[in-house]
Protein backbone atom coordinates (compact mmCIF):
# COMPACT_ATOMS: atom_id res chain seq x y z
CA UNK A 1 0.00 0.00 0.00
CA UNK A 2 2.96 2.26 0.65
CA UNK A 3 4.40 1.60 -2.48
CA UNK A 4 1.53 2.16 -4.16
CA UNK A 5 1.09 5.50 -2.47
CA UNK A 6 4.49 6.41 -3.70
CA UNK A 7 3.81 5.71 -6.96
CA UNK A 8 1.14 7.84 -6.95
CA UNK A 9 2.90 11.04 -5.54
CA UNK A 10 5.49 10.20 -8.04
CA UNK A 11 3.06 10.47 -11.13
CA UNK A 12 1.39 13.72 -9.57
CA UNK A 13 4.77 15.14 -9.03
CA UNK A 14 5.63 14.79 -12.93
CA UNK A 15 1.77 15.63 -13.52
CA UNK A 16 2.60 18.99 -11.90
CA UNK A 17 6.15 19.38 -13.43
CA UNK A 18 4.95 18.67 -16.92
CA UNK A 19 2.13 21.19 -16.39
CA UNK A 20 4.38 23.63 -14.85
CA UNK A 21 6.52 22.89 -17.45
CA UNK A 22 4.11 23.65 -20.00
CA UNK A 23 2.74 26.95 -18.65
CA UNK A 24 6.29 27.78 -18.19
CA UNK A 25 6.98 27.66 -21.51
CA UNK A 26 3.66 29.25 -22.78
CA UNK A 27 4.18 32.47 -20.97
CA UNK A 28 7.75 32.64 -21.93
CA UNK A 29 6.28 32.26 -25.47
CA UNK A 30 3.52 34.50 -24.94
CA UNK A 31 5.79 37.22 -23.55
CA UNK A 32 9.10 36.49 -25.43
CA UNK A 33 7.56 35.59 -28.80
CA UNK A 34 3.53 36.34 -29.29
CA UNK A 35 3.15 39.34 -27.71
CA UNK A 36 6.41 41.35 -28.99
CA UNK A 37 6.03 39.85 -32.65
CA UNK A 38 2.03 39.51 -33.12
CA UNK A 39 0.34 41.82 -30.19
CA UNK A 40 2.91 44.70 -30.34
CA UNK A 41 2.78 47.64 -32.48
CA UNK A 42 5.60 47.53 -34.68
CA UNK A 43 7.85 50.34 -36.03
CA UNK A 44 8.72 50.48 -39.86
CA UNK A 45 12.67 51.36 -40.06
CA UNK A 46 13.52 52.69 -42.99
CA UNK A 47 16.80 52.06 -44.80
CA UNK A 48 18.62 53.44 -47.91
CA UNK A 49 21.15 50.81 -49.57
CA UNK A 50 23.22 51.21 -52.38
CA UNK A 51 24.75 48.88 -54.22
CA UNK A 52 26.67 48.44 -57.70
CA UNK A 53 26.18 45.58 -60.00
CA UNK A 54 28.83 44.74 -62.06
CA UNK A 55 27.65 42.50 -64.70
CA UNK A 56 25.42 45.37 -65.62
CA UNK A 57 25.87 48.58 -67.96
CA UNK A 58 23.90 51.76 -67.60
CA UNK A 59 21.70 53.07 -70.21
CA UNK A 60 18.88 55.63 -70.30
CA UNK A 61 15.97 52.95 -69.92
CA UNK A 62 17.13 52.10 -66.66
CA UNK A 63 16.14 56.06 -65.56
CA UNK A 64 12.81 56.02 -66.49
CA UNK A 65 10.86 54.21 -63.78
CA UNK A 66 8.00 53.46 -66.31
CA UNK A 67 10.45 51.21 -69.28
CA UNK A 68 10.08 47.90 -69.11
CA UNK A 69 14.11 47.52 -68.60
CA UNK A 70 13.79 49.32 -65.18
CA UNK A 71 10.78 47.14 -64.03
CA UNK A 72 12.59 43.89 -65.11
CA UNK A 73 16.08 45.02 -63.36
CA UNK A 74 14.00 46.48 -60.38
CA UNK A 75 11.84 43.10 -59.92
CA UNK A 76 15.53 40.90 -60.19
CA UNK A 77 17.17 43.34 -57.60
CA UNK A 78 14.48 43.48 -55.34
CA UNK A 79 14.06 39.21 -55.50
CA UNK A 80 17.56 38.97 -54.86
CA UNK A 81 18.16 41.40 -51.76
CA UNK A 82 14.83 39.53 -50.55
CA UNK A 83 16.42 36.34 -50.65
CA UNK A 84 19.34 37.61 -48.98
CA UNK A 85 17.41 38.57 -46.01
CA UNK A 86 15.32 35.80 -45.72
CA UNK A 87 17.72 33.81 -44.76
CA UNK A 88 19.90 36.46 -42.64
CA UNK A 89 19.93 37.05 -38.89
CA UNK A 90 17.57 39.82 -38.95
CA UNK A 91 14.93 37.64 -41.33
CA UNK A 92 12.31 38.22 -38.70
CA UNK A 93 12.76 41.97 -38.97
CA UNK A 94 12.50 42.51 -42.88
CA UNK A 95 9.11 43.65 -44.71
CA UNK A 96 10.11 44.69 -47.88
CA UNK A 97 12.70 46.66 -50.40
CA UNK A 98 12.01 48.54 -53.03
CA UNK A 99 14.31 49.60 -55.74
CA UNK A 100 13.77 53.32 -56.30
CA UNK A 101 16.41 53.82 -58.93
CA UNK A 102 19.29 53.28 -61.16
CA UNK A 103 22.27 55.33 -61.19
CA UNK A 104 25.86 55.01 -63.47
CA UNK A 105 28.90 53.17 -62.23
CA UNK A 106 28.54 49.95 -64.35
CA UNK A 107 25.26 50.09 -63.00
CA UNK A 108 24.23 51.11 -58.93
CA UNK A 109 20.87 50.04 -57.30
CA UNK A 110 19.40 52.45 -55.09
CA UNK A 111 16.62 50.52 -52.73
CA UNK A 112 14.39 51.13 -49.49
CA UNK A 113 14.81 48.47 -47.37
CA UNK A 114 11.96 48.47 -44.58
CA UNK A 115 12.34 46.83 -41.14
CA UNK A 116 9.26 46.28 -39.21
CA UNK A 117 10.41 46.50 -35.71
CA UNK A 118 8.63 45.63 -32.41
CA UNK A 119 8.17 48.56 -30.05
CA UNK A 120 10.77 46.78 -28.07
CA UNK A 121 12.83 46.17 -29.81
CA UNK A 122 13.72 49.65 -32.12
CA UNK A 123 16.71 49.99 -30.47
CA UNK A 124 17.97 46.50 -31.64
CA UNK A 125 18.14 47.14 -34.94
CA UNK A 126 20.87 49.42 -36.42
CA UNK A 127 22.86 50.91 -39.09
CA UNK A 128 25.91 48.99 -38.61
CA UNK A 129 23.78 45.74 -37.46
CA UNK A 130 22.00 45.92 -41.25
CA UNK A 131 25.20 46.50 -43.11
CA UNK A 132 26.50 43.60 -41.24
CA UNK A 133 23.97 41.35 -41.87
CA UNK A 134 23.86 41.98 -45.57
CA UNK A 135 27.37 41.70 -46.23
CA UNK A 136 27.41 38.52 -44.41
CA UNK A 137 24.59 37.19 -46.34
CA UNK A 138 25.90 38.63 -49.45
CA UNK A 139 29.80 36.74 -48.76
CA UNK A 140 28.03 33.34 -48.51
CA UNK A 141 28.03 33.70 -52.22
CA UNK A 142 31.44 35.17 -52.64
CA UNK A 143 33.14 32.04 -53.00
CA UNK A 144 36.85 32.43 -53.18
CA UNK A 145 37.07 36.06 -54.11
CA UNK A 146 35.94 37.99 -51.22
CA UNK A 147 35.12 41.76 -53.47
CA UNK A 148 32.41 40.03 -55.53
CA UNK A 149 28.84 38.27 -54.57
CA UNK A 150 27.74 36.01 -57.36
CA UNK A 151 23.83 35.36 -57.15
CA UNK A 152 21.20 34.11 -60.25
CA UNK A 153 21.89 36.64 -62.76
CA UNK A 154 23.97 39.78 -60.62
CA UNK A 155 27.50 40.13 -59.56
CA UNK A 156 27.22 42.65 -56.84
CA UNK A 157 30.33 44.70 -55.53
CA UNK A 158 30.53 43.90 -51.91
CA UNK A 159 32.98 47.18 -50.91
CA UNK A 160 30.07 49.56 -52.48
CA UNK A 161 27.55 48.56 -50.33
CA UNK A 162 26.20 51.48 -48.20
CA UNK A 163 23.24 51.67 -45.29
CA UNK A 164 21.98 54.90 -44.19
CA UNK A 165 18.96 54.96 -41.65
CA UNK A 166 18.54 59.26 -41.60
CA UNK A 167 15.99 58.96 -44.59
CA UNK A 168 13.73 62.08 -45.82
CA UNK A 169 10.60 61.89 -48.17
CA UNK A 170 8.51 65.04 -48.95
CA UNK A 171 6.50 65.88 -51.70
CA UNK A 172 6.22 69.44 -52.63
CA UNK A 173 3.54 70.63 -54.86
CA UNK A 174 2.81 74.55 -53.46
CA UNK A 175 4.68 77.26 -54.42
CA UNK A 176 4.61 78.45 -51.12
CA UNK A 177 7.81 77.22 -49.13
CA UNK A 178 7.79 74.19 -47.41
CA UNK A 179 10.07 73.34 -44.43
CA UNK A 180 11.85 70.40 -44.48
CA UNK A 181 12.73 68.06 -41.30
CA UNK A 182 16.23 68.51 -40.37
CA UNK A 183 18.47 65.61 -40.08
CA UNK A 184 19.70 63.70 -37.25
CA UNK A 185 22.58 65.32 -36.26
CA UNK A 186 23.45 61.71 -34.21
CA UNK A 187 24.21 60.55 -37.53
CA UNK A 188 27.24 60.85 -40.29
CA UNK A 189 25.02 61.87 -43.67
CA UNK A 190 21.36 62.51 -44.17
CA UNK A 191 19.26 62.23 -47.59
CA UNK A 192 16.19 63.73 -48.36
CA UNK A 193 14.42 62.76 -51.60
CA UNK A 194 11.94 65.65 -52.91
CA UNK A 195 9.36 65.30 -54.96
CA UNK A 196 7.02 67.82 -57.34
CA UNK A 197 4.02 67.11 -59.68
CA UNK A 198 4.83 66.27 -63.14
CA UNK A 199 5.77 68.78 -65.57
CA UNK A 200 6.85 71.43 -62.35
CA UNK A 201 10.34 71.59 -61.40
CA UNK A 202 11.63 72.33 -57.21
CA UNK A 203 13.65 75.06 -55.57
CA UNK A 204 15.39 74.13 -52.91
CA UNK A 205 16.47 76.77 -50.35
CA UNK A 206 19.47 76.12 -48.07
CA UNK A 207 20.28 79.11 -45.38
CA UNK A 208 23.40 78.19 -43.02
CA UNK A 209 22.20 79.38 -39.22
CA UNK A 210 25.88 79.36 -37.49
CA UNK A 211 29.01 81.35 -38.53
CA UNK A 212 30.97 78.20 -38.93
CA UNK A 213 31.03 74.48 -39.17
CA UNK A 214 32.61 72.08 -41.38
CA UNK A 215 29.39 70.07 -43.09
CA UNK A 216 28.82 70.01 -46.57
CA UNK A 217 24.92 70.00 -48.52
CA UNK A 218 24.64 67.85 -52.45
CA UNK A 219 22.35 68.61 -54.09
CA UNK A 220 21.15 66.30 -57.59
CA UNK A 221 19.28 66.60 -60.23
CA UNK A 222 17.73 63.40 -60.09
CA UNK A 223 16.69 60.23 -57.80
CA UNK A 224 20.58 58.88 -57.89
CA UNK A 225 23.54 61.05 -55.74
CA UNK A 226 25.79 60.77 -59.01
CA UNK A 227 28.65 62.86 -59.65
CA UNK A 228 26.84 63.56 -63.52
CA UNK A 229 23.56 65.16 -61.52
CA UNK A 230 25.37 67.52 -59.32
CA UNK A 231 23.80 70.83 -59.46
CA UNK A 232 26.15 72.19 -56.89
CA UNK A 233 27.77 71.20 -53.53
CA UNK A 234 28.10 73.94 -50.48
CA UNK A 235 30.84 73.66 -47.82
CA UNK A 236 30.98 75.34 -44.19
CA UNK A 237 28.18 77.35 -43.49
CA UNK A 238 29.51 79.86 -45.76
CA UNK A 239 30.09 83.33 -45.01
CA UNK A 240 30.11 84.43 -48.75
CA UNK A 241 26.62 82.57 -49.19
CA UNK A 242 24.46 82.42 -46.29
CA UNK A 243 21.53 81.58 -48.62
CA UNK A 244 21.57 79.35 -51.20
CA UNK A 245 18.74 78.92 -53.66
CA UNK A 246 19.16 76.01 -56.35
CA UNK A 247 16.88 74.57 -59.25
CA UNK A 248 15.95 71.12 -60.59
CA UNK A 249 15.26 70.78 -64.33
CA UNK A 250 12.55 67.99 -63.11
CA UNK A 251 10.14 66.90 -60.50
CA UNK A 252 12.81 64.72 -58.36
CA UNK A 253 15.71 66.27 -56.32
CA UNK A 254 18.01 64.71 -54.14
CA UNK A 255 20.01 66.22 -51.04
CA UNK A 256 22.83 64.78 -49.36
CA UNK A 257 24.66 65.58 -46.33
CA UNK A 258 27.59 64.68 -44.85
CA UNK A 259 28.29 66.24 -41.14
CA UNK A 260 32.08 67.47 -40.62
CA UNK A 261 34.61 66.88 -38.22
CA UNK A 262 32.42 68.08 -35.00
CA UNK A 263 28.46 67.78 -34.32
CA UNK A 264 26.62 70.73 -34.30
CA UNK A 265 23.24 71.55 -33.67
CA UNK A 266 20.96 72.35 -36.49
CA UNK A 267 23.70 73.78 -38.37
CA UNK A 268 21.36 74.60 -41.69
CA UNK A 269 17.92 74.91 -42.25
CA UNK A 270 15.74 73.82 -45.58
CA UNK A 271 12.79 74.70 -47.01
CA UNK A 272 11.46 73.80 -51.10
CA UNK A 273 8.61 75.01 -53.37
CA UNK A 274 7.21 74.08 -56.62
CA UNK A 275 7.22 76.03 -59.56
CA UNK A 276 6.19 76.17 -63.58
CA UNK A 277 8.96 76.19 -65.98
CA UNK A 278 10.02 79.70 -67.01
CA UNK A 279 10.89 80.58 -70.63
CA UNK A 280 14.09 82.42 -71.27
CA UNK A 281 13.61 83.10 -74.97
CA UNK A 282 12.82 86.46 -76.08
CA UNK A 283 13.57 89.27 -79.14
CA UNK A 284 15.13 92.69 -78.29
CA UNK A 285 14.45 95.52 -80.41
CA UNK A 286 17.01 97.75 -79.52
CA UNK A 287 17.48 102.14 -80.15
CA UNK A 288 20.19 104.05 -81.56
CA UNK A 289 20.76 105.74 -78.32
CA UNK A 290 23.65 106.38 -75.68
CA UNK A 291 23.41 104.05 -72.27
CA UNK A 292 21.93 100.44 -70.97
CA UNK A 293 18.61 99.44 -72.60
CA UNK A 294 17.70 96.55 -70.78
CA UNK A 295 18.64 93.42 -69.02
CA UNK A 296 18.23 89.94 -69.44
CA UNK A 297 17.66 87.05 -66.76
CA UNK A 298 17.98 83.31 -66.12
CA UNK A 299 15.31 81.83 -65.20
CA UNK A 300 14.39 82.44 -61.41
CA UNK A 301 17.23 84.97 -61.11
CA UNK A 302 18.75 85.53 -58.79
CA UNK A 303 18.52 82.07 -57.64
CA UNK A 304 21.01 79.40 -59.53
CA UNK A 305 19.78 78.47 -62.91
CA UNK A 306 18.48 75.24 -63.64
CA UNK A 307 20.58 72.35 -65.12
CA UNK A 308 18.22 72.60 -68.44
CA UNK A 309 18.26 76.05 -68.87
CA UNK A 310 18.31 77.17 -72.98
CA UNK A 311 18.00 80.85 -73.41
CA UNK A 312 18.10 82.39 -76.86
CA UNK A 313 18.19 86.21 -77.03
CA UNK A 314 17.95 87.66 -80.77
CA UNK A 315 18.62 91.39 -81.07
CA UNK A 316 17.30 93.38 -83.38
CA UNK A 317 20.01 96.25 -84.31
CA UNK A 318 18.33 99.98 -85.43
CA UNK A 319 20.51 99.90 -87.94
CA UNK A 320 23.61 98.41 -90.05
CA UNK A 321 27.04 99.43 -88.84
CA UNK A 322 25.97 99.03 -85.22
CA UNK A 323 27.82 97.26 -82.15
CA UNK A 324 26.34 95.47 -79.18
CA UNK A 325 27.73 95.63 -75.57
CA UNK A 326 26.64 92.89 -72.89
CA UNK A 327 28.03 93.64 -69.54
CA UNK A 328 28.36 91.51 -66.64
CA UNK A 329 28.95 91.94 -63.23
CA UNK A 330 31.13 88.99 -61.36
CA UNK A 331 31.26 86.93 -64.82
CA UNK A 332 33.17 86.80 -67.67
CA UNK A 333 33.66 85.09 -71.11
CA UNK A 334 36.28 83.19 -72.29
CA UNK A 335 37.03 81.24 -75.65
CA UNK A 336 36.27 77.53 -74.90
CA UNK A 337 38.66 74.76 -75.43
CA UNK A 338 38.20 71.76 -77.81
CA UNK A 339 35.94 69.25 -75.77
CA UNK A 340 36.23 71.67 -72.86
CA UNK A 341 33.17 71.16 -70.75
CA UNK A 342 31.43 74.70 -69.64
CA UNK A 343 30.50 73.97 -66.50
CA UNK A 344 29.91 77.54 -65.43
CA UNK A 345 27.41 78.40 -68.73
CA UNK A 346 27.84 77.94 -72.04
CA UNK A 347 27.79 80.54 -74.58
CA UNK A 348 27.06 80.65 -78.35
CA UNK A 349 27.95 84.02 -80.08
CA UNK A 350 28.37 85.04 -83.69
CA UNK A 351 29.37 81.04 -84.18
CA UNK A 352 31.69 81.19 -81.17
CA UNK A 353 31.77 79.00 -78.47
CA UNK A 354 32.35 80.29 -75.10
CA UNK A 355 32.39 79.63 -71.64
CA UNK A 356 31.32 81.61 -68.70
CA UNK A 357 33.77 81.85 -65.60
CA UNK A 358 32.32 83.62 -62.06
CA UNK A 359 34.72 86.12 -61.18
CA UNK A 360 35.16 89.56 -58.81
CA UNK A 361 34.99 92.15 -61.40
CA UNK A 362 32.75 93.62 -64.28
CA UNK A 363 33.05 92.71 -67.80
CA UNK A 364 32.02 93.84 -71.19
CA UNK A 365 31.64 91.53 -74.36
CA UNK A 366 31.75 93.41 -77.51
CA UNK A 367 30.35 92.55 -80.89
CA UNK A 368 30.99 94.01 -83.87
CA UNK A 369 27.99 92.71 -86.35
CA UNK A 370 28.09 92.88 -89.82
CA UNK A 371 24.42 92.18 -89.98
CA UNK A 372 21.25 93.91 -88.44
CA UNK A 373 20.51 91.24 -86.11
CA UNK A 374 22.60 89.34 -83.21
CA UNK A 375 21.41 85.82 -81.69
CA UNK A 376 23.23 84.83 -77.77
CA UNK A 377 22.67 81.75 -76.61
CA UNK A 378 22.70 80.73 -73.49
CA UNK A 379 22.68 77.13 -72.10
CA UNK A 380 24.19 74.78 -68.94
CA UNK A 381 25.86 71.97 -70.65
CA UNK A 382 26.62 70.04 -67.28
CA UNK A 383 24.09 69.44 -64.51
CA UNK A 384 26.44 71.35 -62.40
CA UNK A 385 24.97 75.37 -62.20
CA UNK A 386 25.93 79.00 -60.43
CA UNK A 387 24.13 81.66 -59.10
CA UNK A 388 21.38 83.45 -61.72
CA UNK A 389 23.12 85.75 -64.40
CA UNK A 390 22.23 88.82 -65.48
CA UNK A 391 23.49 91.10 -68.44
CA UNK A 392 22.74 94.89 -69.37
CA UNK A 393 23.02 95.35 -73.25
CA UNK A 394 23.46 98.88 -75.15
CA UNK A 395 24.75 99.65 -78.69
CA UNK A 396 27.93 101.46 -79.85
CA UNK A 397 28.42 102.98 -83.49
CA UNK A 398 30.42 101.07 -86.03
CA UNK A 399 30.88 103.78 -88.29
CA UNK A 400 33.24 103.49 -91.59
CA UNK A 401 34.34 106.76 -91.66
CA UNK A 402 37.82 107.74 -90.43
CA UNK A 403 38.59 106.82 -86.60
CA UNK A 404 40.91 108.42 -84.83
CA UNK A 405 42.76 109.41 -81.70
CA UNK A 406 45.51 110.66 -80.75
CA UNK A 407 48.04 111.06 -77.24
CA UNK A 408 50.95 112.95 -76.01
CA UNK A 409 53.46 110.75 -75.75
CA UNK A 410 56.36 113.02 -74.01
CA UNK A 411 56.63 116.02 -76.41
CA UNK A 412 54.89 113.86 -79.37
CA UNK A 413 51.78 113.56 -81.09
CA UNK A 414 51.40 110.15 -81.76
CA UNK A 415 48.40 108.22 -84.01
CA UNK A 416 47.47 105.14 -82.38
CA UNK A 417 44.30 104.05 -83.92
CA UNK A 418 43.26 104.26 -87.06
CA UNK A 419 39.66 102.44 -88.07
CA UNK A 420 40.03 99.89 -85.45
CA UNK A 421 39.30 99.71 -82.21
CA UNK A 422 42.89 99.02 -80.10
CA UNK A 423 43.59 98.70 -76.69
CA UNK A 424 46.17 100.91 -76.85
CA UNK A 425 43.86 104.02 -77.99
CA UNK A 426 43.15 106.50 -75.54
CA UNK A 427 39.53 106.68 -76.58
CA UNK A 428 38.20 105.04 -79.87
CA UNK A 429 36.18 107.53 -80.84
CA UNK A 430 33.33 107.29 -83.72
CA UNK A 431 30.77 109.32 -85.21
CA UNK A 432 27.22 109.33 -83.52
CA UNK A 433 27.59 106.20 -80.81
CA UNK A 434 31.01 105.49 -79.56
CA UNK A 435 32.28 102.10 -78.24
CA UNK A 436 34.15 104.15 -75.04
CA UNK A 437 33.36 107.95 -75.54
CA UNK A 438 35.58 109.81 -73.60
CA UNK A 439 37.57 107.23 -72.11
CA UNK A 440 40.12 103.90 -72.33
CA UNK A 441 39.12 100.76 -73.85
CA UNK A 442 40.24 97.83 -72.27
CA UNK A 443 40.07 94.73 -74.19
CA UNK A 444 40.71 92.23 -71.75
CA UNK A 445 37.63 92.78 -70.33
CA UNK A 446 35.61 94.90 -72.50
CA UNK A 447 35.37 97.70 -70.12
CA UNK A 448 35.48 100.93 -70.36
CA UNK A 449 37.93 102.83 -67.95
CA UNK A 450 39.55 106.65 -67.24
CA UNK A 451 42.68 106.84 -68.56
CA UNK A 452 46.01 108.35 -66.61
CA UNK A 453 43.97 108.37 -63.45
CA UNK A 454 46.37 106.95 -60.80
CA UNK A 455 44.31 103.76 -60.63
CA UNK A 456 45.07 100.62 -63.13
CA UNK A 457 41.55 99.87 -63.84
CA UNK A 458 42.91 97.38 -66.59
CA UNK A 459 44.04 93.92 -65.89
CA UNK A 460 47.03 94.48 -68.15
CA UNK A 461 47.42 98.16 -66.64
CA UNK A 462 47.74 99.44 -70.22
CA UNK A 463 45.57 102.75 -68.90
CA UNK A 464 48.34 104.26 -66.92
CA UNK A 465 51.12 103.41 -69.38
CA UNK A 466 53.16 106.11 -71.20
CA UNK A 467 51.43 108.45 -68.78
CA UNK A 468 52.99 112.26 -68.67
CA UNK A 469 50.09 113.87 -66.20
CA UNK A 470 49.06 110.62 -64.09
CA UNK A 471 45.20 112.09 -62.50
CA UNK A 472 45.80 115.24 -64.00
CA UNK A 473 45.37 117.65 -66.91
CA UNK A 474 47.96 117.86 -69.69
CA UNK A 475 48.82 120.64 -71.34
CA UNK A 476 48.78 120.24 -74.87
CA UNK A 477 51.41 123.54 -75.56
CA UNK A 478 54.25 122.39 -73.52
CA UNK A 479 52.90 119.13 -71.28
CA UNK A 480 52.77 120.83 -68.16
CA UNK A 481 50.16 118.98 -65.39
CA UNK A 482 47.48 120.85 -64.38
CA UNK A 483 45.07 119.65 -61.33
CA UNK A 484 41.60 118.69 -63.02
CA UNK A 485 39.58 121.33 -61.07
CA UNK A 486 41.29 123.84 -62.47
CA UNK A 487 40.58 122.69 -65.88
CA UNK A 488 37.27 125.38 -67.27
CA UNK A 489 37.61 127.51 -63.88
CA UNK A 490 37.60 130.43 -66.63
CA UNK A 491 41.83 130.73 -65.09
CA UNK A 492 44.29 130.22 -67.85
CA UNK A 493 46.86 127.83 -66.34
CA UNK A 494 48.81 126.47 -69.46
CA UNK A 495 51.04 129.04 -71.01
CA UNK A 496 48.88 128.92 -73.96
CA UNK A 497 45.22 128.35 -72.39
CA UNK A 498 45.16 125.01 -73.37
CA UNK A 499 42.78 124.17 -70.39
CA UNK A 500 40.44 126.54 -70.48
CA UNK A 501 39.66 125.59 -74.57
CA UNK A 502 36.69 123.65 -76.41
CA UNK A 503 35.05 124.11 -72.76
CA UNK A 504 31.26 123.41 -73.09
CA UNK A 505 30.64 124.36 -69.35
CA UNK A 506 32.49 126.30 -66.73
CA UNK A 507 32.42 126.70 -63.13
CA UNK A 508 34.20 128.61 -60.62
CA UNK A 509 32.84 126.69 -57.76
CA UNK A 510 35.39 125.02 -54.80
CA UNK A 511 34.22 120.84 -56.21
CA UNK A 512 35.42 119.76 -59.07
CA UNK A 513 33.68 120.98 -62.74
CA UNK A 514 31.76 118.91 -64.83
CA UNK A 515 33.31 119.81 -68.23
CA UNK A 516 33.69 118.03 -71.97
CA UNK A 517 36.65 118.82 -74.54
CA UNK A 518 35.68 118.18 -77.78
CA UNK A 519 37.60 115.57 -79.67
CA UNK A 520 40.20 117.18 -82.47
CA UNK A 521 42.97 115.29 -84.11
CA UNK A 522 45.09 117.69 -81.80
CA UNK A 523 43.69 116.79 -78.68
CA UNK A 524 42.79 113.96 -76.53
CA UNK A 525 39.61 112.86 -75.07
CA UNK A 526 39.61 112.51 -71.65
CA UNK A 527 35.99 112.49 -68.82
CA UNK A 528 36.33 114.84 -65.58
CA UNK A 529 37.03 111.97 -62.18
CA UNK A 530 34.12 112.79 -59.94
Amino acid sequence: RKTRSCKCLLVLFVVILIILIITGAALAWYFLDYRVWVLEPRVQQQYVVYLSILNRNFSADLSSHTSPTFKREARGVQSTVEKVMRSSSLSRYFNYTTVFAFGEGSVVAHLWLVMSVPSSHVGAITVEKLSKSLQKGLERYSGSNNQMASLPGYIFHLASLSVTDCYRYQRVLSSSPVALRGPDTQRSTCMWHLQAAPGTQLELQMEWLLPECRDRLLVYNSLTPTDTHLITSVYGCSRHEPVVRVLSSGEWMTVLWKQGLYNYKDPFSLSAQAWEHQDCNSTVELRAVLGVQGSLKTPFYPSYYPPDTNCTWTFNMPAVGMGLSLEFEGYELSRAGYQQDCTQGQWIIQNRRLCGTRGLQPYTERLFLPSSTATVVMTSEVSLTGPGLQLHYKVFNLSDRKMEAKKRIGNEDKLLCNNQTSERCVCPCVFGVTACPGQFLCTTNGLCVSACDGIKDCPTGLDERNCVCVAQFQCLEDSQCVDYYKVCDQHPDCSEASDEMNCTAGSTSSFQPQFTHKLTSTQMCFSNPT
